[in-house]
């Protein structure tokens, strides 16, 4: 997946932040049962009890696995589980909640380029 249009990451965390056990499930196939905050199974390496979502994760999307390591949040999360870029997380959470991506015109240019991904 690779795209020139451009998300606001901001707008896009904002965005799914309180929605992201959706996300997680829709973009992964992950069971709601996986993020429930409980240690369980590791839905990338297969470990039997390594794995759990933090007590935030339905704003952060942030989970650990003693194995995988530590995905901060949501977008981190999503690089882990389908081996994607940051760029490439950013696009499809922003395209599963509806957002528009960033136009060529002066509404970009008057952005934080730090606050900008393509």
């Amino acid at each position: 997946m690779t795209s020139n249009l451009r998300w606001d990451i901001a707008q896009v965390a904002q965005a799914a932040a309180g929605k992201w056990p959706v996300v997680i499930r829709q973009l992964t196939g992950i069971a709601a049962s996986n993020l429930t905050g409980k240690y369980g199974p590791c839905p990338k390496c297969g470990g039997k009890d390594r794995w759990r979502t933090f007590a935030d994760f339905e704003q952060t999307g942030g989970a650990n696995c003693f194995l995988c390591g530590r995905m901060a949040d949501g977008f981190a999360l999503l690089q882990n589980l389908r081996n994607c870029s940051f760029p490439e997380s950013l696009q499809l959470v922003a395209e599963l909640l509806n957002i528009e991506p960033l136009t060529n015109d002066l509404t970009m240019s008057n952005q934080d380029p730090a606050k900008l991904i393509s």
